[in-house]
């Protein structure tokens, strides 16, 4: 606090002198502070030949250097080179070095670094075993020779980890609109390819692949295929999987290969179960009877019944009967065949919530069949 007390004697003389009250209260608070900044002035100077404040400086300037490998195989190693300059005035002592995991090292050229001068750290970099857009930061704690303070320096290892052929997007979701998805086959090999090739292992997916590719010389990748992906009507429900898996291959010497997925839309399939009815032995001038659910997609309700038709003739009987929110309950009674023999069909069933039909296949001895 400033001391501006003023006495009998001094009132005199300033009345003596023309000088109001508070013209003198402004004289002396500005004395105050103009002594307050001067012993500031020379504290600061104090602390900076200390070498207080280059150490502050140092720990709220943390340094990141940036690597960037850009596209490398999986499982591939590289050493990348850091240069640490230490800009203070003193000398960094290496204190802790901390990474994200045990595939990635540091390798320092010294555990010091004198002021104004620079060190080495290698960090030897693991890639992942699959495609990624890899970011690895390590983190370096420098305390200073010279008494407290301490400098961070972080380190930063970027790559894009991209296989031989790779499949851009590496999975593929159907809607049920029935648009076609387009995906991208790149090629980061060394060599071009002739050509690809792209199978589906579900017959409701088709695959068309562009007849050429774009070509990128000199850059990564080198060569893009392009594949027009898209849902076909399928014959009955084991053709209409929860998804499909599509093969690729490359006509070139290595025969680089890759696989995605292609999910269907889940929300028009729908299913019979069991897949497959089997009767057994139905005797001669008797029935058999067997059941099976139709499990209807959410939201298709039961107000309309299904269609089931059927290649038995008079032979097979169906009835549908709703059982729950989005099924119905098939009742098959199934006559036994005049001729005695193996009796073998299928039952197709439609309806309004389904995008497909679906196929079940029926099987039942006659009396007389012979294994």
């Amino acid at each position: 606090m400033w001391n501006l007390r003023v006495n009998k004697g001094s009132a005199i003389i300033l009345a003596t002198l023309g000088v109001s009250f508070a013209d003198f209260l402004w004289l002396r608070m500005r004395q105050a502070a103009d002594e307050a900044g001067r012993a500031n002035a020379r504290e600061v100077g104090q602390i900076r030949q200390a070498g207080v404040f280059d150490d502050l400086a140092a720990a709220a300037r943390p340094r990141t250097i940036v690597r960037d490998l850009s596209f490398i195989a999986p499982e591939s190693e590289h050493a990348c080179e850091f240069v640490v300059r230490n800009d203070t005035a003193y000398t960094w002592l290496l204190s802790e070095v901390r990474t994200v995991c045990r595939c990635t090292r540091v390798v320092a050229s010294s555990n010091s670094i004198a002021p104004d001068s620079e060190g080495t750290f290698t960090v030897r970099y693991h890639a992942p075993p699959k495609n990624a857009d890899d970011q690895r930061t390590l983190t370096l704690d420098f305390a200073r020779a010279e008494g407290q303070g301490q400098a961070q320096v972080f380190l930063v290892v970027r790559a894009r980890v991209r296989t031989a052929m790779t499949v851009v997007p590496s999975e593929v979701r159907l809607s049920a609109d029935g648009r076609v998805q387009r995906l991208e086959v790149q090629n980061f090999s060394s060599d071009d390819w002739r050509g690809i090739e792209a199978t589906s292992d579900a017959p409701c997916v088709s695959v068309r692949v562009d007849p050429a590719p774009v070509s990128h010389p000199g850059e990564k990748p080198r060569q893009v295929w392009r594949l027009a992906v898209s849902e076909v009507e399928g014959r009955g429900q084991g053709e209409a999987p929860e998804f499909a898996t599509v093969s690729v291959k490359a006509a070139s010497d290595r025969h680089e290969q890759s696989q995605f997925r292609v999910y269907l839309p889940a929300s028009r399939r729908g299913r019979v179960k069991p897949e497959s009815i089997f009767f057994g032995r139905v005797p001669a001038g008797s029935v058999a009877k067997r059941t099976a659910v139709l499990q209807l997609p959410a939201g298709s309700g039961t107000d309309r019944p299904p269609t089931v038709r059927h290649d038995l003739g008079p032979l097979l009987t169906v009835s549908a009967k709703p059982l729950r929110t989005d099924s119905f309950l098939l009742e098959l009674v199934l006559n036994s065949p005049s001729d005695g023999g193996l009796v073998r069909g299928e039952m197709v069933v439609e309806h309004p919530g389904l995008d497909r039909k679906l196929i079940v296949p029926i099987f039942a001895k006659g009396a007389d069949h012979e294994e």
